[in-house]
C-alpha cells in the first residue's frame, strides 16, 4: 500500500522488449508500469536490470523534485523546480537501512 494508505485504483504493466535475451532468458529485463490513484494522481514507473538509470523524479501541480543519482551510495544530488537542494547524506546509508530493517517486526 502507498504512503498514507492510498492504494492504487488501477495498475497497468508491460514487460519491455529484451535487449539481451541470451542473458535474461528466465527473467524479465525491464518492466514499465502505471499506477492510477483516486483523485487523479498517477505514477509512471520503469525498472531494469540492464539500464543504468539511477534517477528518481516526482512531479505535482505545484512543482517537481529530481534525484540524480538516486540510488548510489555516494554523490546524491537533488534539484527541485525552485533550484538545488542541499542534501545531508549519511556516511553509511546502507547501515542505516539495515538497522531500520532489523527493528521492523516480521509479518
Amino acid at each position: 500500500m502507498a504512503a498514507g494508505g492510498a492504494a492504487p485504483v488501477a495498475v497497468t504493466a508491460r514487460e519491455r522488449p529484451k535487449q539481451r535475451p541470451e542473458f535474461f532468458r528466465d527473467v524479465e529485463e525491464g518492466i514499465e508500469w502505471t499506477m492510477d490513484f483516486a483523485g487523479g494522481a498517477r505514477g509512471d514507473f520503469s525498472i531494469s536490470y540492464n539500464d543504468n538509470l539511477d534517477k528518481f523524479r516526482a512531479g505535482a501541480a505545484k512543482g517537481w523534485i529530481e534525484f540524480t543519482p538516486a540510488y548510489s551510495y555516494a554523490g546524491l544530488r537533488a534539484v527541485t523546480h525552485a533550484g538545488p537542494l542541499n542534501l545531508v547524506v549519511p556516511s553509511s546509508q546502507q547501515a542505516m537501512q539495515m538497522d531500520a530493517n532489523s527493528l521492523t517486526p516480521s509479518c
